[in-house]
């Protein structure tokens, strides 16, 4: 990324946010005060004389220290999941400017929005196309169309799956792996279906209605009555366009470190619909994973280790 004045914003809030975690997580810093802001000052002047090369060597280093601070205390990486929530209004220019983002990200739609995709936004289409094919986006989901498959019993929601990964295949040459639904729906025993169905991952989250079972971990097994279980996520969702909710994404991280759990938060929104803070954490992952990394859904249930 191009140094810029927002550079500089995102370097402070990484501070402030790593400051928070560590008092959260009860370590004392370590990090080297003079030295730090030695640097800060050489990139500023550095910039304020138009000297981009230099401001961006200085900066860098800057980004460096704090995740040698971060490193000092956790072994693990915090897993950062950007999930954007599609539906049939929200197919317009929102969305093409959200596939632009460049960090990883995973998109929920059923088969049936993909193909009303093609057709309202094939700008859009294409873009999703060509993430999906480099693995820097993951399509989250499974049914064709969203119903009311709680109410139709067990082999009506294992058609709408064999029906859901065959337009996937159609479409986009790609079938998902995490199920989740937009609307209320989800069963007790649906591991054991999402499992015959060929899905071995869920998200469990009541986005529009209904109610899902709280948990005090993000990364769950999902287990069934015949003892079928599946890896899921099931808490820690927050609202990508809240500032306050993201003002508490990295003290709700650092439960999850104090517990040596799988750290993990789903940043869900709307295309294009997030805050400044949302987007300072962007730019700060695109320096530094001190406070985390951002994850395709698929690759990252593949590769943490079991919940």
């Amino acid at each position: 990324t191009p140094v810029c004045i927002d550079s500089f914003y995102a370097l402070g809030f990484a501070y402030q946010q790593l400051n928070m975690l560590t008092r959260k997580v009860h370590y004392s810093r370590n990090l080297d005060l003079m030295l730090f802001q030695e640097q800060v000052l050489k990139a500023v002047s550095a910039f304020c004389e138009r000297d981009l090369q230099e401001a961006e060597r200085w900066l860098q280093s800057c980004f460096d220290q704090l995740s040698q601070e971060r490193d000092r205390y956790f072994s693990q990486q915090a897993n950062l999941v950007d999930l954007t929530l599609l539906a049939r209004s929200t197919l317009g220019k929102s969305l093409n400017q959200q596939l632009s983002a460049p960090h990883k990200q995973n998109i929920l739609a059923s088969a049936g929005l993909v193909d009303q995709l093609q057709n309202a936004n094939p700008s859009a289409y294409a873009q999703l196309q060509s993430r999906l094919n480099e693995g820097s986006i993951a399509i989250v989901g499974g049914l064709n169309y969203e119903g009311p498959t709680a109410w139709l019993g067990s082999d009506h929601l294992l058609r709408s799956l064999t029906a859901g990964r065959k337009a996937y295949q159609n479409k986009l040459a790609y079938t998902p792996q995490t199920f989740a639904r937009l609307t209320d729906g989800i069963l007790p025993n649906d591991s054991q279906l999402l499992r015959l169905g060929g899905f071995p991952y869920a998200i469990l989250s009541a986005w529009l209605d209904g109610e899902i079972p709280q948990s005090d971990q993000a990364k769950i097994r999902w287990q069934s009555a015949d003892g079928t279980t599946i890896d899921a996520l099931a808490q820690f969702v927050l609202q990508a366009n809240s500032p306050l909710a993201m003002l508490s994404l990295i003290l709700e991280l650092a439960k999850q470190f104090d517990y040596h759990q799988v750290p993990t938060a789903i940043l869900a929104h709307w295309p294009g619909d997030d805050c400044e803070i949302f987007r300072d954490f962007v730019l700060v992952t695109q320096r530094t994973a001190a406070l985390g990394t951002w994850r395709q859904l698929d690759d990252y249930f593949e590769t943490t280790s079991p919940a």
